[in-house]
């Protein structure tokens, strides 16, 4: 018996593209029904063949208000700016960095103070680059 001799060539360009295109739709598909927040059900209403069903019930009590950060109950950090970042931590990232003798604290740092937090400031000795870091350990009310 006699092999043939024929190959097989690979399909148009258009081909291949509209294929890809194909698997490329099937997979967002798939993966749209992924999510870290999944809908929550919801409850059936009745139908006409429940004669018998109650309504849902509601609960008639307002929502509770959203706590805002303009006056947050704060506990005082007090925490070293070295103790906050040892200088064996701030040498592993950058062995450049050292304190800021210059630091002054951002807006929001500033904010993080009047917390009752901390704010530290490193400069890099080779460039203009800055490291700052607060910390306030807020409460919930």
């Amino acid at each position: 018996m006699r092999k043939s001799g024929r190959r097989y060539a690979a399909p148009p360009a258009p081909v291949r593209l509209r294929a890809a295109a194909m698997v490329g739709v099937a997979v967002v598909a798939l993966l749209a029904g992924c999510t870290s927040n999944p809908v929550q059900p919801v409850p059936r209403s009745a139908t006409p063949g429940d004669a018998g069903a109650e309504p849902p019930v509601t609960d008639p009590s307002p929502p509770a208000p959203v706590p805002t950060l303009s006056d947050p109950i704060t506990i005082p950090v007090d925490v070293a700016c070295d103790q906050l970042v040892t200088p064996e931590q701030l040498n592993a990232y950058n062995a450049n960095l050292a304190v800021d003798p210059a630091y002054a604290p951002s807006p929001g740092a500033a904010q993080i103070l009047e917390w009752q937090g901390v704010a530290c400031g490193w400069a890099d000795s080779t460039d203009a680059a800055s490291v700052e870091i607060a910390v306030a350990h807020l409460s919930p009310p």
